[in-house]
């Protein structure tokens, strides 16, 4: 388990169960072992803890620990996936399923464990609930689209990375506190500004890795840095430092036209690129917006110790360096 949730030991103990229950699901699993490294490496498990935190404000069904299961298989369906796109060769700090398995059977696997999830979760589901699910099932992978289309540009619009993001990590973030509200019967309320907490977290979660991507450690964050100008992706920190240096030419057009390819041979040209236009401290402050959001939909929640549990996450989440 990481040690992210130790500060908090009735989350973390249930944490435990639910990562049991993870392992217990995928028994039939055909390619068990190859699968095993990354249930074995667990993550931080953020979806199935936001989802636990949710049912808090209600009362607590006693199939909550399937349900994060669920959201914990969904969201390792989506890491499968998302591995074959961008070609990575490392996730949690072991090699990633279609490099031992082929891309194949990876794409196969998540089918297989997106299956599993749904099969999980929806018995616990009322009818008017089932369209929060399948609903971020499709904003998943619809971003996902929309980035794989735009690999290689080099511009790339705020709104439009804001938009991407929005369906890359938030909608998880964003079903996995509604879930577990929806699961608790918690006020209507309440699920509505646990909804906007979760896409305000998952936006200011996803920035931060956009900057780790060019200033973080490898060793902290378990996995290579520079992924994304390797992909052709332009995340935050480019875009924001695109947009400054576009402001001071006096020759917009040459400019844009003279900027070399989004690819890795290109990597140290970007990422001084960056610096020079100080991109990734423009960034931190784009995503303090989203976490000044985030504290005001928590202070409008019911004083449980569960509020100040997210009261402090958010605080970890912008300060990680992993």
């Amino acid at each position: 388990m990481s040690d992210f949730w130790k500060p908090y030991p009735e989350l973390y103990n249930q944490l435990e169960l639910v990562h049991k229950k993870t392992v217990e699901a995928v028994h039939d699993f055909p390619l068990l072992e190859s699968i095993e490294p990354l249930l074995m490496q667990r993550g931080k498990m953020l979806r199935p803890a936001f989802l636990l935190i949710g049912s808090k404000y209600g009362k607590q069904p006693d199939t909550i620990i399937d349900a994060a299961a669920a959201i914990e298989l969904l969201h390792i369906a989506t890491l499968l996936h998302d591995d074959v796109l961008d070609d990575a060769a490392l996730r949690r700090n072991v090699p990633t399923f279609h490099i031992s398995a082929g891309i194949k059977n990876a794409i196969l696997a998540g089918d297989w464990l997106f299956a599993k999830s749904i099969s999980l979760i929806a018995p616990m589901l009322k009818q008017d609930q089932i369209p929060i699910l399948t609903t971020a099932a499709q904003r998943i992978c619809s971003s996902e689209i929309e980035q794989d289309i735009r690999k290689g540009k080099v511009f790339t619009s705020t709104r439009t990375y804001l938009r991407t993001i929005a369906g890359k990590t938030a909608a998880l973030i964003t079903l996995a506190l509604r879930s577990g509200a929806e699961l608790a019967q918690a006020e209507p309320a309440i699920k509505i500004t646990l909804q906007r907490l979760g896409y305000n977290i998952g936006i200011a979660f996803q920035i931060q890795d956009d900057i780790l991507d060019y200033a973080g450690d490898t060793k902290n964050l378990q996995k290579p840095t520079g992924k994304d100008i390797y992909e052709g992706i332009c995340t935050l920190p480019l875009i924001l430092a695109l947009q400054k240096a576009t402001k001071q030419s006096s020759q917009q057009q040459i400019f844009n036209n003279s900027l070399p390819p989004l690819t890795n041979a290109y990597k140290s040209y970007y990422e001084n690129f960056v610096q020079k236009y100080n991109g990734i401290q423009d960034a931190v402050q784009f995503s303090k917006m989203y976490i000044t959001r985030a504290n005001r939909e928590i202070e409008t929640l019911p004083q449980i110790p569960e509020t100040e549990i997210l009261k402090d996450i958010v605080k970890r989440l912008i300060e990680r360096q992993y």
